[in-house]
């Protein structure tokens, strides 16, 4: 690899080929100029390098980060879900093996999860709802997938799903194929069905 040195006169310290600014980190302050950037974050005050390209400093660059990825997911959810589904259908095996990994190494923490999904599933059910519960999922084993009403199902779905308040009542159970379960994650019935035309 052939290394420069840096532009200021007299100073033979070498840089990397991908230096953009042509000068050392002891002179790479002169590229500022009059006024030197400082951090974007009120009250900090604290001076940048001008190749800075957040307008952060070190202290305050995660959460400008943070915000941001938060802010890019909300934007692209939709784009990144049917993203996700495509490599799922085009990949099964390996999204499976994947999964697989994941959970093998990750036993406990899928306990744990399970555990608490049954919690939810039953709160403020008794006796009488678990049985109707049971003897719907029963009599639906049968019925085509709600969504796309495909006729092979493999799941029993909540409408109103668990993640956001749902119960494992008689009344928000449904058949699904598996795709649509998948696709659907912690979406509402009703939003699923607005979103995919259903």
């Amino acid at each position: 690899m052939e290394w420069s040195t840096c532009s200021v006169d007299d100073c033979e310290a070498r840089i990397k080929p991908g230096n953009t600014l042509g000068r050392c980190y002891e002179h790479r302050g002169l590229c500022w100029g009059d006024e030197p950037p400082e951090c974007g974050e009120p009250g900090c005050g604290k001076t940048l390098h001008r190749d800075n390209s957040t307008g952060f400093c070190h202290e305050h660059r995660k959460e400008y980060r943070d915000t941001y990825n938060r802010d890019y997911y909300q934007r692209t959810q939709d784009e990144q879900r049917k993203r996700s589904r495509m490599y799922r259908e085009e990949h099964p095996d390996e999204h499976r093996a994947a999964a697989s990994a994941w959970n093998a190494a990750n036993r406990m923490a899928r306990i744990a999860a399970d555990a608490r999904r049954r919690l939810a599933a039953v709160a403020g059910m008794d006796d009488f709802d678990r049985e109707l519960s049971v003897a719907y999922r029963l009599a639906i084993r049968d019925d085509p997938c709600f969504y796309c009403r495909a006729p092979e199902t493999h799941h029993v779905d909540h409408y109103f799903p668990l993640a956001k308040g749902g119960n494992d009542m008689w009344f928000g159970l449904v058949r699904a194929c598996q795709q649509c379960n998948n696709a659907k994650y912690t979406m509402c019935g009703t939003a699923f069905l607005l979103l995919t035309g259903g």
